[in-house]
């Protein structure tokens, strides 16, 4: 058996080199969460709350942030996944929401966590308000397994994360080949 360190290795980081091509990397402003309030002009924030849900959906909260203040509405459709590619299926999940520089960024999962070695992945799609309309990357998937042959399977779940030097990394999950 392995020791648990190697176990939590998985956790994977990977450097954020683009999400889309006419942006510069992520750089500027103050992370925000998954659970994020937002004004409309971004001038004042904490005006509104909008949590983002699995396949697409979000709510809005009230202001004591615990309850909804609006009803459930999906804003956001899976990115189209190559039909050719092997997954266990489409599986919208684990939204991550945050604003940067005059865009709100979504990153979310898709291919499903148990599926094929290949099929798990994260994407990046980006608005200029919370709820949409969302453009796609052109660099989706920004994190994936291409191939049985590599160490890292089911790569997935990512979260994007600064660090202190003002660099921009991308936190997912994965498993290792042949683990036993």
């Amino acid at each position: 058996m392995k020791p648990i360190l190697t176990i939590l290795a998985a956790l994977l980081l990977a450097p954020l080199v683009a999400l889309h091509a006419a942006e510069p990397v992520l750089r500027d402003d103050k992370l925000k969460s998954y659970v994020a309030r937002f004004n409309a002009d971004d001038h004042e924030p904490f005006s509104q709350a909008y949590l983002h849900l699995s396949a697409g959906h979000v709510v809005e909260l009230a202001a004591d942030g615990c309850s909804t203040a609006g009803p459930l509405q999906r804003v956001f459709d899976p990115w189209p996944i190559p039909p050719d590619w092997s997954i266990e299926c489409v599986c919208l999940e684990g939204s991550k929401l945050f604003f940067r520089n005059g865009w709100y960024h979504l990153i979310v999962a898709q291919g499903g966590t148990a599926g094929p070695a290949t099929s798990h992945m994260a994407i990046h799609a980006r608005s200029k308000t919370p709820l949409g309309p969302w453009e796609y990357s052109a660099f989706n998937p920004i994190v994936h397994t291409w191939s049985r042959e590599e160490r890292w399977w089911s790569r997935g779940h990512a979260t994007a994360l600064e660090a202190t030097d003002g660099s921009w990394w991308l936190v997912y999950h994965a498993y290792e080949k042949d683990y036993k």
